[in-house]
């Protein structure tokens, strides 16, 4: 059952992310800090809910233009660039090529979604939500680890 309700919530806010991109990365923050298809036993551990909700995020900020590209152009933004440039160059010349470019993927998509997240998040409210996001996602793990404490 669990595994219904955790591929339904997901699948349900894709048009959304798709047509809001701000509340997709809300949704795909839920599911990267808080890992919800691992608390089912069954097929949504499986199910690629991540990859869609950015894939959705993405098609949609390219769609919609929600976004503002005055974060890219930061500081940290352009750091954040050229250490993946960095990254690329590095792979490019591995020893191990294979394994680098699993890695490489990894790290890519952490940086396409961070710079994504920079473009998203417009206002202080909006960060305030993100952040509330991410809070109540880690907390989640911490409450339930507290509770497991007291009963043992």
């Amino acid at each position: 059952m669990r595994d219904y309700l955790v591929v339904f919530i997901i699948a349900a806010s894709l048009p959304v992310a798709f047509l809001r991109p701000y509340y997709g990365i809300l949704v795909y923050a839920w599911i990267s800090y808080m890992y919800p298809h691992l608390l089912a036993w069954s097929f949504a551990q499986q199910f690629p809910g991540a990859k869609l909700t950015a894939i959705a995020v993405l098609a949609g900020t390219f769609f919609t233009r929600e976004g503002d590209n005055r974060p890219l152009f930061t500081r940290e933004s352009v750091a954040m660039m050229l250490v993946w440039g960095t990254f690329t160059i590095s792979t490019i010349f591995a020893f191990h090529p294979v394994e680098s470019w699993d890695k490489w993927q990894d790290v890519s998509k952490v940086i396409l979604m961070a710079l994504l997240t920079s473009t998203l998040l417009t206002s202080e409210k909006r960060l305030n939500y993100f952040l509330l996001v991410v809070a109540l996602s880690l907390g989640f793990y911490g409450a339930k680890g507290g509770v497991f404490s007291f009963r043992s």
